[in-house]
């Protein structure tokens, strides 16, 4: 559920702020504001370099290598 949760909000905040480093601090603020737990928040900030978070888990692993592969598969849709 959690993997499923972190696919899906990884980038929900990318249309208001598209540019580093707002884009995934913002979005961070957000979630933890609304109780969102710290291990999503962690796996959503880590697949931006800039925020500098291990991707040592997983999950962490898994978003950063599927996340230019999802935009390069929807581009292919389009």
């Amino acid at each position: 559920e959690d993997w499923g949760v972190v696919a899906l909000l990884h980038d929900f905040d990318y249309e208001r702020w598209p540019e580093p480093p707002a884009h995934t601090q913002e979005g961070a603020k957000i979630l933890r504001d609304r109780g969102v737990d710290e291990e999503i928040v962690q796996a959503i900030l880590s697949h931006a370099e800039w925020n500098e978070v291990p991707r040592d888990t997983p999950l962490k692993k898994a978003l950063f290598a599927v996340d230019e592969l999802s935009g390069f598969i929807t581009a292919v849709a389009y």
